[in-house]
């Protein structure tokens, strides 16, 4: 899937996703490639803390943290390593 952008604004702020449908695509591509773990990733993004997200879905924090630590660790894959 390909995400829609908008460009920088004058302040030189980054790339932002524009739409709920980039949103949707997002979880797409994840899915893709880390599976089930995709809401994973996408919720550490938005709570930005592992515990915090941990407790939102219902997991022990060191459960989160590993599920984290391999989904990540598949993107990098995918992506060659960035």
């Amino acid at each position: 899937p390909r995400l829609r952008t908008r460009g920088p604004s004058d302040l030189g702020e980054p790339y932002r996703l524009d739409t709920d449908e980039d949103i949707r695509s997002l979880h797409r591509l994840l899915f893709e490639i880390v599976g089930d773990d995709a809401d994973l990733v996408i919720g550490a993004a938005l709570y930005g803390s592992q515990k915090d997200l941990a407790e939102h879905i219902g997991l022990s924090h060191e459960a989160a943290r590993k599920r984290y630590q391999r989904a990540v660790s598949r993107l990098r894959e995918h992506f060659g390593g960035c």
